[in-house]
């Protein structure tokens, strides 16, 4: 009984043991859980700088504004004026609020005169009281 050349013989795997299939199965488990907790994470991650780039409440405080001399005006006015253009959102496409859109696009045709109407409206206000 000669085994032509062409013959392969196949050799099983012995059937994992039961502490095998278990450490197999803790092994999936933990692998699992760590990929959930990392996934998780990056989500948070990315949810909250997606959050911080358009101009949260809690975004950055400005107290100079390119192109508003704020120090001329009056300690009420100017503080009035932070508040609102910090707070206030430019109206071009940015969605930043116009003081972080001064700063980070000193040449939006949008937020300058928007500054500008929101100082002069505080100072009218201001003058008649």
């Amino acid at each position: 009984m000669e085994k032509s050349e062409n013959h392969q013989v196949h050799h099983r795997r012995p059937k994992a043991t039961r502490r095998q299939q278990a450490l197999r199965k803790r092994h999936l488990a933990i692998v699992l859980a760590v990929s959930l907790f990392c996934g998780t994470v990056l989500t948070w991650a990315w949810l909250s700088s997606r959050s911080r780039s358009s101009g949260s409440a809690s975004a950055e405080w400005y107290d100079s504004i390119p192109g508003l001399e704020l120090q001329l005006l009056a300690p009420v006015v100017r503080a009035e004026a932070l508040q609102r253009i910090n707070r206030e959102r430019c109206t071009c496409s940015c969605k930043l609020s116009l003081a972080r859109c001064r700063h980070t696009d000193p040449t939006c045709k949008m937020s300058l005169p928007l500054c500008r109407s929101i100082v002069a409206e505080l100072q009218k206000t201001s003058s008649a009281n």
